[in-house]
């Protein structure tokens, strides 16, 4: 479906953020809503620029974010070069969050410990850190 993620197809940030959503959300553990606030974050789009385009607030992008960096990695959120291919995101494994260190593990560890309810719970008891 590379297609559907290919950003000269589309003739405008709303356009592209919405069909990647989509993808997103079929390919991912991600609802659409918080798809789509992770096609806007590839797009290089701040979280208010994000709440303000989805008529959401700042919070909601924020808990949106956080869940799928939680899934896929702190990487997840970097804007991609309008050029390059597009990523399909896999889950991290407990591997990926023994490499973290410092600032960024503990930025994974928030993000996990604010959603963990929300996570697939089979994948929570792999991952999850030692405390």
């Amino acid at each position: 479906m590379s297609d559907a993620t290919d950003c000269h197809d589309y003739p405008s940030d709303e356009r592209y953020a919405t069909l990647r959503g989509r993808y997103l959300s079929k390919t991912t553990d991600l609802r659409l809503k918080e798809a789509t606030a992770v096609a806007w974050s590839e797009l290089g789009y701040s979280r208010r620029a994000i709440a303000r385009e989805m008529e959401i607030g700042e919070s909601t992008v924020k808990g949106y974010h956080e869940k799928a960096m939680a899934l896929y990695g702190l990487e997840l959120l970097e804007a991609h070069v309008p050029d390059a291919e597009q990523i399909d995101y896999d889950r991290i494994d407990a591997e990926y969050v023994t490499q973290l260190s410092g600032r960024r593990k503990q930025a994974w560890i928030d993000a996990f410990d604010s959603h963990r309810g929300r996570l697939p719970q089979e994948w929570v008891s792999e991952v999850a850190p030692d405390r």
